[in-house]
């Protein structure tokens, strides 16, 4: 088990969590990682602190945008530039458990067919009682949820880059802050399958500006 692992983490002025996140992934216990760090125009000092890390490693690999494209064009522009049979997703600002890639790559050597995989997470951060959050975990139950809901934690998934086509893995930009359930829908339609693993492999942080809590506020 050595397949590539391509990991995509946008940073928009995260210099408060970045080196954390970033180091998370840096310290897995699957090596096989190229960890694609896009510097989306921040003004603070992640720049600084994504080029220290690629210089202590050189699986960490700096790119950057010229002014803030946000989010969703960076996780396009990040898809291109992976390489891995496997694409994981990662925000700056979260941390992932030690073992969360190599369980993520054993759990498709066992289910080949599967082509997205999500986990459960621990929320925690500010204002918020750390609790387990789950999502269904076979294809059935997370296709039925999507009528409702995001059946997936967006920050937990990894992509079958051995069973998806790559043109239907791009973000529709017009989905803001809901490009990722767009995306499940869209993938569903083309007859992938989905699953979730029950286990936490994922610590989600809450923040004041978090884009999640930023939606809630806007769906409210």
């Amino acid at each position: 088990m050595n397949d590539l692992v391509s990991v995509i983490i946008p940073c928009y002025n995260a210099e408060r969590y970045v080196e954390n996140a970033v180091r998370s992934i840096m310290e897995q216990t699957y090596s096989n990682l190229e960890i694609i760090v896009i510097n989306d125009g921040s003004i603070d000092s992640t720049k600084e602190i994504l080029l220290n890390l690629s210089e202590k490693d050189e699986r960490v690999i700096y790119y950057e945008n010229k002014v803030n494209l946000k989010l969703v064009k960076t996780l396009n522009k990040a898809l291109l530039l992976c390489k891995g049979d496997y694409i994981a997703r990662m925000d700056a600002d979260d941390i992932c458990m030690p073992n969360r890639i190599f369980e993520q790559v054993s759990f498709f050597n066992n289910n080949p067919d599967v082509s997205v995989l999500g986990t459960s997470i621990q929320l925690f951060g500010e204002g918020v009682s750390e609790k387990i959050d789950c999502q269904p975990v076979n294809d059935e139950e997370i296709k039925s949820k999507i009528y409702v809901a995001s059946p997936f934690h967006h920050p937990t998934v990894m992509f079958n880059m051995l069973k998806l086509k790559r043109e239907d893995l791009f973000y529709d930009e017009t989905y803001y802050r809901v490009e990722d359930y767009e995306l499940w829908t869209r993938l569903t339609v083309l007859g992938y399958k989905f699953a979730n693993i029950k286990e936490v492999l994922l610590k989600y942080r809450i923040t004041s500006t978090s884009e999640s809590k930023i939606l809630k506020k806007m769906l409210k």
